[in-house]
């Protein structure tokens, strides 16, 4: 998924126009466009929705708005060791390592991520601030379905 906009004159505003090859904004005239690009490394579409409200009697945001899709990319893992380390009254206990994770994709400036994936790859690279996951999610009115969520979160250590 991709965004053009002015950086100087209208964040989200479509720029128009080609001067020796180089986008210009009709508006301010700067040559000054911005593409953003978004991987969406979920195995599912991301529903944005505005204009969700908490709901304190289930503890979660209900209503609002789709107002945005982003398509899933494909979806991006964690490799993760597990082994037995004993049991606790008689059920298995399991230690479970991430070891590695599957590399970013292409050249997106932005990778929407699940919170696994994330933290594997942000505990090998740290200082990469593309890592984002969704944050809070929107449920229906019952609380017992995921619509979407409020937006994005950068994901850190």
């Amino acid at each position: 998924m991709q965004k053009t906009y002015c950086y100087y004159c209208d964040t989200g505003r479509e720029p128009r126009g080609n001067i020796d090859g180089a986008e210009y904004c009709d508006r301010c005239h700067h040559v000054s466009v911005v593409t953003e690009s978004i991987y969406n490394g979920t195995p599912h579409s991301i529903n944005i929705v505005s204009g969700a409200e908490y709901n304190p009697e289930i503890r979660k945001f209900t209503g609002g708005e789709v107002v945005a899709t982003i398509p899933s990319d494909g979806a991006l893992n964690a490799q993760i060791d597990s082994a037995e380390s004993g049991t606790i009254y008689n059920i298995p206990v399991y230690a479970k390592q991430i070891t590695g994770c599957d590399p970013l994709p292409g050249n997106y400036h932005i990778y929407i991520v699940s919170a696994l994936y994330a933290s594997a790859y942000k505990t090998a690279n740290p200082n990469d601030n593309r890592i984002y996951t969704v944050a809070d999610p929107v449920m229906t009115d019952d609380g017992k379905t995921f619509r979407g969520c409020r937006g994005i979160q950068a994901f850190s250590i």
